[in-house]
């Protein structure tokens, strides 16, 4: 029950945080803190602790390794990039704090489908994520996802 009751709250604050994700790079500020990789520290561009909800914790506004080596390679460092980051990965935070339910609580779940089509397939994830506990916070983060995938066919 309680997941539905989040829901519509957890829609809203990932829209407001599309719409503000080519804001918020200018209040950015440069400090230490996770980088790239899982067990890497850098000095990098992060959001001010009253604007946390809208970013990840476990990176920093230039975003992951794939982000930066094959996603955006020349542009992850600049304000295009990071909005890119922010409108991509927008509200992490909100998900995995205020949301966020202790692994060994008895209401949470999860479920995962994908649907194959033809040229295409569509992978859902609803509920805590069970199978990635917040390395920070220790507790599975609410998600709702629904993903478009085309589907490469190898010719003959």
């Amino acid at each position: 029950m309680r997941y539905y009751l989040y829901l519509p709250l957890a829609i809203i604050f990932k829209l407001f945080a599309k719409v503000l994700s080519p804001v918020l790079p200018l209040f950015a500020v440069v400090e230490w803190g996770p980088g790239a990789t899982e067990n890497s520290r850098e000095y990098a561009p992060r959001l001010p602790t009253w604007l946390w909800w809208f970013m990840m914790d476990d990176h920093s506004l230039w975003g992951g390794e794939e982000w930066r080596t094959k996603i955006h390679p020349g542009t992850y460092k600049s304000w295009l990039g990071m909005s890119l980051w922010l409108f991509r990965n927008s509200a992490v935070n909100f998900g995995r704090y205020p949301l966020a339910l202790p692994p060994d609580d008895p209401r949470i779940w999860q479920k995962r489908r994908r649907y194959n089509f033809k040229r295409f397939a569509i992978e859902t994830n609803f509920g805590w994520h069970l199978d990635h506990v917040s390395r920070f916070s220790g507790t599975c983060g609410y998600v709702f996802s629904v993903k478009f995938k085309r589907i490469k066919i190898s010719p003959l």
